[in-house]
């Protein structure tokens, strides 16, 4: 396996480097792209950008706007997401102060107007593809909208009047939009297919991984081009494709970006981390040798890992932590953020913070690709449940107690 390793590695690395290299040469750096915005309808206040890197990292700063512009500049390789969200006090991540796009490097301009979807963008060539895409599915992301506004409204007018008179025609909604969303799914597919060369098809794989057999996103992987699967949307897809798979035979065909990383992905146990407190303190997961993990994984924004708190906190008092520790890991990229959720909701156990998001070296060893997350890990230090059962399902309380029975 090591001799197909490593070479891999060397090719990925080697031809990252090249491609740097020559634009170095040229007096131009070939990673930076610059933003130019506007938000209409708010002068002043904080927005916040978040995108990975050029080198793989995770970055989220917190703008001002200067009556309603602001500038930043950042380094991504090729093309990358960028996310702006132009209202921190966001509830959700369909919230309509959110402004997707796919950046690459060079100028990249921006208008959004508070209260309206869709943000003006130019500058990027491989957003306006996508823009172009997105207009061709409408035919099937129209209708689907129109039945989460329908349904939306419903909710709202049953939380009003405090009954659920409304049930069976939300119900009928949730089905309706189902349907339109797999068919714009199924055209994704199609993109994909017949444009492998698209750093598009890349971005589009990385947003149906979930909707996909893991299979045959991997197989989807294999046909992109290499220039797609070097860019940072082709890096964080091959991320998101560790977090689910554990076929060695790929892995070692397509390392990570990070040697590193890829070795501690295929060799390290849960006993090799070391995640922070919330007093800044690093807490090594070797102290924990011995104690059957109960981990709950989470994040401030994310609305039923909050709901699931209150039950959480009522079993775990029940458990001796002798036997079971309990651990909470936000993975918040926002440090403030998380120790706002953890004052505010008060989560019962061991508070620890992984800030990169789901790139980070403990989310992608936990395969986590959506929250809430409860993961099981035994007294050895193996995952040996990555689909825990939530606090608020009576099957929790029924894995808790198999674990105290087995420990006994």
């Amino acid at each position: 396996m090591k001799k197909r390793f490593f070479p891999c590695i060397i090719l990925i690395l080697s031809c990252i480097g090249s491609f740097m290299e020559t634009y170095a040469q040229k007096g131009v750096d070939n990673t930076l792209f610059q933003i130019e915005g506007q938000v209409l309808g708010k002068d002043t206040g904080k927005i916040a950008i978040w995108y990975t890197d050029a080198l793989n990292q995770p970055h989220y700063d917190q703008l001002w706007l200067d009556q309603g512009r602001f500038t930043y500049a950042g380094h991504i390789r090729a093309v990358g997401e960028v996310t702006i969200v132009t209202d921190l006090n966001f509830r959700y991540f369909d919230d309509l102060s959110f402004i997707r796009l796919i950046a690459e490097p060079g100028l990249i301009k921006i208008v959004k107007k508070v209260g309206v979807k869709k943000a003006a963008i130019s500058g990027s060539t491989a957003q306006i593809e996508k823009e172009k895409w997105d207009n061709v599915k409408r035919e099937y992301t129209d209708p689907e909208e129109r039945c989460f506004t329908i349904l939306d409204s419903l909710r709202l007018l049953d939380k009003k009047n405090n009954q659920l008179i409304h049930s069976a025609q939300i119900d009928s909604l949730l089905k309706k939009a189902s349907v339109y969303r797999q068919k714009g799914y199924k055209m994704d597919v199609g993109y994909i297919v017949k444009h492998p060369e698209s750093y598009v098809s890349g971005y589009l794989l990385s947003k149906l991984y979930r909707q996909l057999s893991i299979d045959s996103v991997m197989q989807f992987y294999t046909t992109l081009a290499d220039s797609v699967k070097l860019s940072t949307v082709g890096c964080e897809l091959l991320t998101k494709i560790y977090a689910l798979t554990d076929n060695k035979e790929f892995k070692a065909k397509y390392p990570l970006f990070d040697p590193e990383l890829n070795k501690q992905l295929l060799e390290g146990t849960m006993h090799n981390f070391t995640l922070k407190d919330i007093t800044g303190n690093p807490v090594d997961f070797k102290k924990f040798k011995g104690k059957y993990l109960v981990i709950d994984i989470w994040a401030s924004w994310c609305g039923p890992c909050i709901a699931n708190m209150p039950a959480w906190n009522e079993l775990i008092k029940k458990y001796d932590n002798s036997l079971i520790q309990f651990i909470n890991v936000s993975i918040d990229i926002d440090t403030d953020d998380w120790k706002q959720a953890v004052t505010k909701h008060n989560p019962g156990g061991v508070q620890l913070q992984e800030p990169s998001d789901f790139n980070g070296l403990f989310a992608l060893y936990c395969k986590v690709r959506a929250l809430p997350k409860i993961i099981i890990v035994d007294p050895a230090g193996k995952i040996i449940n990555y689909e825990g059962p939530h606090p608020n399902q009576p099957e929790f309380k029924i894995l808790l107690d198999s674990l105290v029975n087995t420990k006994n």
